[in-house]
């Protein structure tokens, strides 16, 4: 017969004049059991085993979920490196896996946008320029000149 430290015939025994070990020899534990079973009811007023397994590591970034949270919020293009750097200038310490599984645990997702921000440039938008290192012309504004260059203009 196997019992549980919180079976109440175990602790009547032992609090109730048995020994460890012949309490442990009454109900078939070992008698090392037995001991840590009393030690933890003397000790906490409940032989009630603590949690086992479970997550015990995402304490410390879930302690900082506001603060992440208000970062995408700031800016919604940020990447995993990057907020790991902004936490880390404010002293919290992640890698960019616990980043990642933190967001995947509070179902963050995000994409970037279609149209990139950098298309709006007044670069960008006038195909027609010059390299700035070495004076030749764009890739597109090469092609145009190909294409005239082939019709004979």
């Amino acid at each position: 017969m196997s019992i549980r430290p919180t079976d109440m015939p175990y602790s009547k025994c032992t609090f109730g004049g048995l020994s460890h070990r012949q309490a442990a020899e009454r109900f078939g534990v070992s008698p090392a059991s037995a001991i840590r079973w009393c030690t933890l009811a003397r000790e906490t007023g409940s032989a009630t085993p603590k949690p086992r397994g479970g997550d015990r590591l995402s304490g410390r970034i879930e302690a900082q979920a506001a603060r992440i949270r208000a970062l995408i919020d700031e800016k919604d293009d940020l990447t995993l490196v990057k907020i790991r750097a902004q936490l880390a200038e404010e002293g919290h310490h992640f890698s960019v896996g616990t980043l990642w599984r933190f967001f995947a645990r509070h179902w963050i997702t995000w994409k970037k946008t279609a149209h990139a921000a950098e298309q709006d440039r007044p670069d960008v938008l006038n195909p027609v320029r010059k390299h700035a290192k070495n004076e030749m012309l764009s890739p597109v504004e090469f092609e145009q000149q190909q294409i005239l260059n082939a019709q004979g203009v």
